[in-house]
């Protein structure tokens, strides 16, 4: 009878060490698993961040590439545009001739200057640019070219003080804000 019971709690305690290692293989399995999925899922986000990296580097290189075509297309148009105007200007006025103070004061000092002919010689070529209406249409195109920075409608300009004692308006009311 003692060997019978011997052999009965021999058997439960081999019987439930099986069960704790095979309980403890299964939690080995889990952890294992768990850890597997945790570096699955670090992974797949580190991708994901990498990926999204990847995009945002290439939409800022395809814009600063359609920028500088724009730029490109402007500079093309306006070095047109303004080799156009300087030949309508060359067809009125002589550029090799000093203009401007320097030539004025040159040209004063010649004995027969006379400041009236000089007058009516420039005023008269004012008048002839002004009868062209191709260097008025230059004029507008390249002006066109300068559209003016578009600003977001949240941007509100700075309130400024009023005059002090010299005329000037010097500070605004309110310092500027980084978190305006």
């Amino acid at each position: 009878m003692v060997n019978g019971s011997l052999l009965m709690i021999n058997r439960a305690l081999d019987t439930s060490r099986q069960e704790a290692k095979m309980a403890r293989f299964r939690a080995e399995v889990a952890d294992k698993e768990i850890a597997r999925l945790k570096d699955e899922l670090e992974s797949s986000r580190h991708h994901g961040r990498e990926s999204f990296e990847k995009e945002v580097n290439h939409a800022y290189r395809r814009g600063k590439r359609e920028i500088v075509e724009v730029m490109n297309s402007r500079h093309d148009k306006f070095s047109q545009s303004f080799g156009e105007l300087k030949g309508r200007y060359k067809e009125f006025a002589d550029y090799h001739e000093c203009r401007g103070t320097v030539g004025g004061l040159y040209l004063m000092q010649l004995p027969d200057y006379s400041f009236s002919s000089e007058y009516a010689k420039q005023t008269g070529l004012m008048v002839e640019k002004d009868k062209d209406p191709k260097i008025s249409e230059v004029e507008d195109e390249i002006w066109k070219q300068w559209e003016p920075v578009r600003v977001s409608p949240g941007t509100v300009e700075a309130e400024t003080g009023g005059l002090d004692e010299t005329g000037e308006v010097d500070q605004p009311v309110a310092p500027l804000d980084v978190n305006d």
